[in-house]
């Protein structure tokens, strides 16, 4: 934060949203991006499920897509067993470069 402040009051800082960060960017008057994933599972309470968790990285690709479609016409995702809709709030999308299917779910969202 002490650093984008320094640079330029253009910038803005990019990560999860309702995080300690979008707080203390709140706090300093810092433009703050809600980022959300196509390509992780989400608990309950709107954070990722931990990576060490079975299924936290969604690989198939048409989960992934189906997942983009609801952040992109709900802004909000499955949880758990995929019964429970949460709101993310988010402003950008993201998927992760070392998804080994990173190249299949970014041909079919364009």
């Amino acid at each position: 934060i002490r650093a984008v402040k320094a640079l330029s009051s253009d910038l803005a800082i990019m990560g999860p949203p309702q995080s300690v960060l979008e707080k203390l960017c709140k706090k300093e008057d810092i433009p703050y991006v809600k980022e959300g994933f196509l390509d992780r599972r989400y608990q309950p309470n709107g954070q990722l499920l931990p990576r060490s968790m079975p299924g936290a990285l969604i690989t198939s690709v048409e989960k992934a897509f189906q997942q983009y479609k609801m952040i992109l016409q709900n802004n909000s995702v499955y949880v758990g067993e995929g019964k429970d809709l949460i709101q993310l709030g988010v402003d950008s999308l993201c998927i992760h470069g070392d998804n080994p299917n990173v190249i299949d779910i970014l041909k079919a969202i364009v």
